[in-house]
């Protein structure tokens, strides 16, 4: 639920990264790819690592990706500058 207070936000910086000839491709492109890692590729990560024998690992691990997104928003460039 927290991470649709991104969404606008989210829209913006990704329409602004890239040359305007290429903008709607990553922004069209966002919603499939975070399917596919939110439904696939991270839920099975944190199964993967559960059945090693520590499930609140990949969980923690799966918490900080947004840590993470937060401290590589400092390096974000936007094509105009």
């Amino acid at each position: 639920m927290l991470a649709t207070c991104f969404l606008a936000a989210r829209s913006v910086a990704l329409s602004r990264m890239g040359s305007p000839s290429i903008r709607n491709g990553g922004v069209s492109l966002t919603v499939p790819m975070s399917f596919l890692l939110g439904r696939g590729a991270v839920s099975a990560g944190i199964g993967l690592i559960g059945e090693a024998g520590s499930f609140p690992l990949g969980i923690a691990i799966y918490g900080g990706f947004p840590l993470a997104g937060v401290v590589l928003v400092r390096y974000l460039k936007f094509a105009n500058e």
